[in-house]
C-alpha cells in the first residue's frame, strides 16, 4: 500500500493540536473532548472513593495518586510543552475525581489525599474486590467505565459497573496528566483537550501475556514488574507456562515435590506456594489473572524423569533433532496407568495452588518419532484421545476451564471431539488456521497467538551452542502485530466472531534473562492490547474511525516514554528526534 502522506499529516495534526486527548492507550472506544487546559495539583488532588468500596480498588486509587505525584512526563513536542505554560496558569484547577461502582452513592465517599500511604480496612464487602472479578470466567467480566472531566474545574466523576472497570479507569486518568518542562517534581500537572467525555470498554475479554519460565528462569519480582505494566495498557492475563522439558521449577508436595527437587536449575529457582500466592494475589488486585500451563504430554523431561513409573519417552535422545524440535527431548508416554495417575495428580495439586478458573494442559509440538510412530492417527483414537479426556475431567474436577494449543483441535480429529464446550484452543503456528479450528470444533472458544504476529522472541537465533542457524520465526515489529486482525478466519462459522475471546503476545526464553525482559516485551505488546481492547475500529467526537497505524504511531511513542518513566526498560521506536517531529519520519517504503 503506497504511503499517504496527506492521511498521514492530517492525523498528526489532530494528534498534536490535542495532545493529552490523543495519548491515551489503549484507544478508548468512544471519546469526545475540547481543547481547553485545567491544572492539577497533586500535593492535594483527591479521589473519591464510594464508603464500601473494596480494599484493592482502595490501594488501586493510592496506587493512581502515587503514579500522578511521581510522574514527570511532558508532551512529545519540540519544546515538550513549554508552550503551553501561559495557558495553563490561566487554567481552572481540577481538585477532585468522585469514583461511582453500581449503585453506589455518591453521597457517601472516601476521600484519598494524595500523600495518604494507607488505608483502613473496611468491613463490607458489598461491592466485589478487583481480585474477585478476576477469578470469574472472561465471559463474566464487566471492565467498562465511563469518565466525565469537565471544563471548568468541577469534579470529574467515574463510574463503573465493577471495581475493575474503576481500576480501568483510573488508568485512563493517569495517562491523561502532563508535567510542564519547568515544573520538574513540582506539584503542578496539567490535562490538555477538556472537557473529556470517555465511554469505555474491551472489544475482547482476553488480552494476555504468555511467558515461559522453563527455558530460563524468572524471579517472582520480575513477574510482579511485568505485571505493572500489563495493568498499565489494561491486560488482563498472565500465562505462566511454568514447566517444560528444560526444568520443573513447580514446587508441589508429597511424592511430587521430587519433581522440583530434581528438575529445578536449582533450589534458589523454584516456585513454592506461598511464591504462587504471594504472585497471583498481587496480580489479581491489579486487574490480572494468572493462568497456569503444563504442557502435555510433549515437553516433558527434567523432573519427570527422574519419577518412578517409566513415565518418560524418548528422554534426552541424540540426535535430538529425529525426536524433539529442542533439547531435550522427551514425552509422556501414553496408554499406561502411571502416566494417568502422574498426570491426575499433578493436575490436582496444581489447579488447587492457582485459583483462576482457567488451566492449560497445552498439547503442542507432539513428535511421532518419539513414539515410533508415522502419522497422528496411530495416536489419535487410540492413545491421545483417552490421555486427554482423562486429564480434561481431571481439570474439570477442580472446576476449571481447560486451554489447550491447536493440535489438540485440528492434528488429532478424534481427540479434537472430545474438547469439552467452552475449552480455550490457542493457535500459535499460523493465523489461517482459526477456521479449522472453529469449524471442527463448535462447542470451543478461541484465542490467538499466531507466531508470525505475536510472538516476541523470533528473530533471535535458535538458542543452540555455537550455531549459526537462524531463528526458525522471522523479527515481528510492533506494525506486523498492530496489523493484526481478530476476525479474520471466522467468516462463514456459525457464532463465530462471538467464540473469538481474544489474543495474547508470547515469550519463550531460549535466549531471554530478566536483563532483557522489558526490552523484547515493551512496547511492543502495547500494540497487541489495542488491537484486542480498541478491535476494529472506534469513536472519536462523534466520529468512528478505523485503527490505523499511521494514527497510533505517535501514541505509541507517548506509551514507551511513559513506560520509561515507570522503571521500564521499553525499547524505542525511533530516535528522540523523530519521537519530537513524528511529521518529519513518516515510513515511506511501503
Amino acid at each position: 500500500m503506497k504511503f499517504d502522506q496527506a492521511l498521514y499529516t492530517a492525523a498528526l495534526y489532530a494528534l498534536c493540536s490535542l495532545r493529552g486527548a490523543r495519548a491515551l492507550w489503549p484507544q478508548p472506544a468512544s471519546m469526545t473532548n475540547g481543547s481547553s487546559a485545567l491544572q492539577l495539583n497533586v500535593s492535594n488532588f483527591q479521589i473519591n472513593l464510594p464508603s464500601n468500596a473494596p480494599l484493592d480498588l482502595q490501594q488501586a486509587a493510592e496506587r493512581s495518586m502515587a503514579e500522578m505525584r511521581l510522574s514527570s512526563m511532558q508532551p512529545l513536542v519540540v519544546g515538550r510543552g513549554a508552550k503551553n505554560a501561559a495557558v495553563v496558569e490561566q487554567a481552572p484547577l481540577l481538585t477532585s475525581i468522585n469514583v461511582a461502582i453500581g449503585s453506589s452513592s455518591n453521597r457517601h465517599r472516601r476521600k484519598l489525599s494524595i500523600n495518604q500511604v494507607a488505608l483502613e480496612p473496611r468491613a463490607t464487602a458489598s461491592i466485589k474486590s478487583i481480585y474477585e472479578n478476576m477469578l470469574t470466567d472472561i465471559k463474566e467480566y464487566d471492565e467498562s467505565y465511563t469518565l466525565d472531566i469537565p471544563a471548568d474545574g468541577t469534579s470529574a466523576t467515574l463510574s463503573a459497573a465493577t471495581a475493575l472497570g474503576a481500576l480501568r479507569g483510573l488508568t485512563t486518568l493517569q495517562q491523561l496528566i502532563w508535567a510542564l518542562p519547568a515544573d520538574g517534581l513540582g506539584s503542578m500537572r496539567y490535562l490538555w483537550g477538556a472537557p473529556f467525555h470517555i465511554e469505555d470498554k474491551p472489544a475482547f475479554p482476553y488480552r494476555g501475556l504468555l511467558l515461559d519460565t522453563s527455558r530460563n528462569y524468572f524471579s517472582i519480582a520480575s513477574l510482579k514488574h511485568l505485571v505493572d505494566t500489563m495493568t498499565f495498557v489494561k491486560m488482563n492475563q498472565f500465562h505462566w507456562h511454568i514447566t517444560d522439558a528444560q526444568s520443573w521449577p513447580l514446587a508441589l508436595d508429597g511424592d511430587y515435590a521430587f519433581l522440583s527437587q530434581t528438575g529445578a536449575y536449582s533450589p534458589a529457582e523454584v516456585y513454592t506456594k506461598a511464591d504462587i500466592a504471594d504472585f497471583v494475589q498481587y496480580a489479581g488486585k491489579r486487574g490480572v489473572n494468572v493462568n497456569v500451563e503444563i504442557d502435555m504430554p510433549g515437553h516433558e523431561y527434567m523432573g519427570v524423569s527422574s519419577m518412578p513409573g517409566d513415565l518418560v519417552a524418548c528422554g534426552n535422545q541424540l540426535p535430538w533433532t529425529a525426536v524433539a524440535n529442542e533439547p531435550p527431548s522427551g514425552q509422556l508416554r501414553l496408554g499406561q496407568n502411571t502416566t494417568d495417575k502422574f498426570v491426575a495428580g499433578v493436575i490436582e495439586q496444581t489447579a488447587a495452588i492457582f485459583p483462576g478458573k482457567y488451566f492449560s494442559t497445552g498439547g503442542d509440538e507432539i513428535n511421532l518419532a518419539c513414539y515410533g510412530k508415522t502419522k497422528n492417527s496411530d495416536i489419535d483414537e487410540s492413545l491421545l484421545k483417552p490421555f486427554l479426556e482423562k486429564a480434561h475431567a481431571k481439570v474439570a474436577d477442580a472446576g476449571k476451564i481447560p486451554m489447550v494449543w491447536e493440535e489438540m483441535a485440528i492434528n488429532f480429529p478424534a481427540t479434537g471431539k472430545t474438547l469439552r464446550n467452552g475449552t480455550i484452543v490457542e493457535t500459535w503456528t499460523n493465523a489461517d488456521n482459526v477456521k479449522a479450528v472453529l469449524q471442527a470444533n463448535p462447542g470451543v472458544d478461541l484465542i490467538h497467538a499466531p507466531s508470525t504476529y505475536f510472538y516476541l522472541d523470533c528473530g533471535r537465533g535458535v538458542g543452540l551452542t555455537g550455531s549459526p542457524s537462524p531463528s526458525w520465526c522471522t523479527y515481528v515489529n510492533a506494525w506486523d502485530m498492530y496489523a493484526f486482525d481478530p476476525l479474520n478466519g471466522t467468516q462463514g462459522v456459525q457464532d463465530g466472531p462471538k467464540r473469538v475471546l481474544g489474543g495474547e503476545a508470547a515469550l519463550w526464553t531460549e535466549t531471554v534473562f530478566e536483563g532483557n525482559l522489558d526490552t523484547l516485551i515493551w512496547p511492543r505488546t502495547g500494540a497487541v492490547a489495542e488491537v484486542f481492547w480498541t478491535g476494529a475500529s472506534y469513536e472519536t467526537n462523534k466520529e468512528t474511525k478505523t485503527r490505523r497505524a499511521t494514527e497510533a504511531a505517535p501514541r505509541l511513542n507517548d506509551l514507551r516514554y511513559r513506560m520509561v518513566e515507570r522503571g521500564v526498560a521499553a525499547q524505542p521506536l525511533v530516535p528522540h528526534w523523530c519521537a519530537l517531529r513524528p511529521d518529519r519520519c513518516p515510513d515511506v517504503s511501503s
